[in-house]
Order: C-alpha cells, then sequence, then structure tokens
C-alpha cells in the first residue's frame, strides 16, 4: 500500500514474493505539482583500476536542463562533488557516461548519483569500492566491459612491449604521467599475448588472451 498525500492510498499489486522494491518520496508545491527527475537510471557502476576508480552510468534524457553529479565519501555520511556532467540532447534510447576518479585512492570509498533537472535531484544508491596503492610495480587488468581489452597501469614510467605468439612486437606503449599510467590495449586481433617490460624496480611478463 502506497500513501498519496496524508490519507489518500493505492494498493501496488503484482510484486514478486521474495524481492527487494524500493519507493522515492516526492513532495509537491504549493500548486499541488510534483518535479520529478527521472527516469530512473538503467545502471550505475563503480570499480577500481589500480589507484583510480571508474564511474560508468546509463540513463535517457527527458529535459534540456538534465544533469548529473557524481559524488564520492570516505564515511557514507559527507559527501565531495567530483564532477558534474550536462546530459546528452539525444532524446532516444539510453545514452552511456564515463567518469575516472584519478586519485590517487587507497582505502573503502563510496560514489553516488545526484540525477537533476532544475534544481530537483534523485540520489542513487551508494555503491562501495576498494582501492589500494601498488604493491606491484605494474599490473594487466581484463576490461569489465570487454574482456578482450586489457588495461595496463603503472605506478612509475615504463615502456611496455605487446608480443604475438611468434615472437613479434605488435605494440609498444609508454606508461607515464601524461596517460596517467594507464593505457587500454582493446584493438588486438584474436591470439595469445605477452606483455613485457622492464623499469629500475622490476620487470613485467604476463600472458594476456583475445578472442573477439
Amino acid at each position: 500500500m502506497v500513501y498519496k498525500g496524508k490519507k489518500n492510498a493505492i494498493i501496488v499489486s503484482g510484486l514478486e514474493m521474495g524481492q527487494y522494491f524500493y519507493f522515492t518520496t516526492y513532495e509537491a508545491n504549493a500548486k499541488g505539482v510534483f518535479n520529478i527527475p527521472g527516469p530512473p537510471l538503467t545502471s550505475f557502476v563503480v570499480w577500481s583500476i589500480g589507484t583510480k576508480a571508474e564511474i560508468n552510468f546509463k540513463a535517457t534524457t527527458v529535459s534540456a536542463d538534465q544533469h548529473y553529479i557524481i559524488e564520492k565519501s570516505v564515511d557514507g555520511k559527507n559527501w565531495n562533488e567530483m564532477t558534474t556532467m550536462n546530459a546528452s540532447q539525444e532524446l532516444k534510447g539510453v545514452v552511456g557516461y564515463n567518469f575516472v576518479d584519478k586519485g590517487p585512492l587507497n582505502g573503502d570509498y563510496n560514489y553516488r548519483l545526484k540525477q537533476g533537472i532544475g534544481n530537483t535531484y534523485i540520489s542513487s544508491e551508494p555503491v562501495s569500492i576498494q582501492s589500494f596503492s601498488f604493491s606491484n610495480v605494474f599490473e594487466t587488468w581484463q576490461s569489465e566491459t570487454d574482456p578482450n581489452n586489457w588495461f595496463v597501469v603503472s605506478d612509475v614510467n615504463m615502456e611496455i612491449n605487446v608480443v604475438n605468439a611468434l615472437g613479434e612486437v605488435v605494440k609498444r606503449v609508454s606508461l607515464e604521467e601524461q596517460n596517467n599510467y594507464g593505457y587500454m590495449i582493446d584493438d588486438l586481433p584474436n591470439g595469445i599475448y605477452s606483455i613485457n617490460g622492464t623499469n629500475y624496480n622490476g620487470k613485467l611478463n604476463s600472458k594476456i588472451t583475445v578472442n573477439r
């Protein structure tokens, strides 16, 4: 049973047993008009990439002044604004958005998204991640969105080689401050590859598989 106002109520039927359902409260203005931003987000996900955090969300656009605010919190109570993003003016279908918190992060963090139209906002449920300082000089990370793409990250300047099964160097990449010590390898044909590199702190030699 859901209440509208103080006395009026409606019964919501067709809900599945054993599932969680969430309801949002909206307040009308003096004229009884509800200014509701929406529709709800299609998705909002956050994951840790080394000492950084990548935030991805999808939503549709329903208003020219629709916008989004990404916030971060250490304790889940006090929130700091990271960035404001205007909604795409593409009015058909779902649009994807991306933001990277370059940190450096070390510990547990919460992120949430405010979806707004004008001065009215709806906040998403917070998403928690655990980030860390590097224990190794470099790492390779498989993409969350495409398992055939690989992200290579480092905490110092270095160059890496991508070598195919025939021992041929098919790509050379510099990891440095200009690219935030990271690079997404997303253009390799099918095969097994070795990623190797050397700097004064150590050596990298790992295998990746691309099977599109």
